[in-house]
């Protein structure tokens, strides 16, 4: 007789909710926990766990499943993998359940540094892929391509190149993926560090996530941002052609946005870092610019001990509930610097 326990026995024997706060921050509601979706990009949260029914389901972007599904999504494995490795681990035999409060996300890393600097030294311009150009083309913050790839602010990964195992979706490479995963934008860290990247899909408006970041356990994204020159030399603490950081930080504007787009719009306006600050007077003296992007549970008080004293932080988060919070958040990290409410609209 097989004594190998089958698969309701082993989701019986699985803690799901210790298995997702590994990855999400859970918070009760009654019977349930609810959390930010780690598969698409979201504000308020729509990632519903129920323990009674031993299944987790995302109102947003449609996910759904049991303990052994998110760990394969989340980690980019097939699930006949998973369930054969916690079998290994376990001797064949499921662990008693766990029984306590959901913890926050741990274990969570950046992928390795030259995998991820490799990745992104091989991902083509904008310009180069058609299917790029109409994408930037088609979103309403009225993007230039040009501009984007002057300024490096996203590149596309190209269809052929062979990605680390990180790089991918249910196991399928971001390239390969039906829904394209292969815009890519650099996030750095307090170093002005390349640490990690952000994707999206090439095709606007298909299904599933719109945003991913790592998977396999390398999704971190705490202590990264999106960021142009100025600010990577701001992060890093350095000079400008030659102009020394306490010169030109002496003249410094600091706008932190939301998201990868509203970062690449922002960025693209800014141009090189050189000209009128946001909210000034047309003809004051101009002023070195720096654009920061942000996303959920990206900022840091060591990210904002990077930002000098002496510059004027324009908090441009979206002009709703989530992004008012997260102007709060960061504005209380920075209680020496002249914050500046600039809600902008969420297109």
């Amino acid at each position: 007789m097989d004594s190998r326990p089958d698969i309701e026995q082993l989701k019986d024997a699985v803690d799901l909710v210790h298995v997702v706060s590994q990855r999400v921050q859970l918070e009760r509601k009654g019977r349930h926990y609810v959390g930010l979706c780690p598969f698409h990009e979201e504000r308020t949260p729509s990632f519903n766990v129920s323990p009674e029914h031993r299944a987790a389901k995302c109102w947003g972007c449609g996910w759904k499943g049991d303990a052994f599904d998110f760990l394969a999504a989340t980690q980019g494995r097939e699930l006949r993998d998973v369930l054969k490795e916690h079998l290994r681990d376990h001797g064949g035999v499921a662990p008693p359940q766990r029984r306590h409060a959901p913890a926050r996300p741990a274990g969570n890393t950046f992928p390795p540094r030259e995998e991820v600097a490799q990745l992104w030294a091989d991902a083509m311009p904008l310009g180069s892929e058609p299917a790029a150009v109409d994408y930037v083309r088609s979103r309403p913050e009225a993007l230039n391509v040009d501009q984007l790839d002057d300024l490096h602010l996203l590149a596309v990964l190209p269809h052929n190149a062979v990605l680390p195992a990180w790089a991918s979706i249910g196991g399928v490479p971001w390239n390969r993926h039906p829904a394209a995963f292969r815009l890519v934008t650099p996030m750095w860290g307090g170093l002005g560090d390349l640490v990690t990247v952000h994707v999206r899909p090439l095709h606007r408006g298909s299904a599933g996530p719109k945003a991913l970041p790592p998977g396999r356990g390398m999704g971190r994204v705490r202590g990264a941002v999106f960021a142009d020159l100025v600010a990577r030399h701001m992060l890093a603490g350095t000079s400008i052609g030659g102009v020394p950081y306490a010169e030109w930080t002496a003249a410094l504007d600091v706008v932190v946005v939301e998201g990868e787009p509203h970062f690449w719009w922002q960025a693209s306006r800014n141009g090189a870092g050189w000209g009128p600050a946001v909210g000034t007077v047309l003809g004051a003296p101009p002023r070195w610019m720096a654009t920061v992007g942000v996303i959920n549970g990206s900022w840091t008080k060591d990210l904002a001990a990077r930002i000098p004293s002496t510059a004027v932080v324009h908090l441009a988060t979206h002009d709703d509930e989530a992004g008012n919070r997260y102007a709060a958040e960061i504005a209380a990290t920075l209680p020496a610097h002249d914050c500046r409410r600039q809600g902008v609209r969420n297109a």
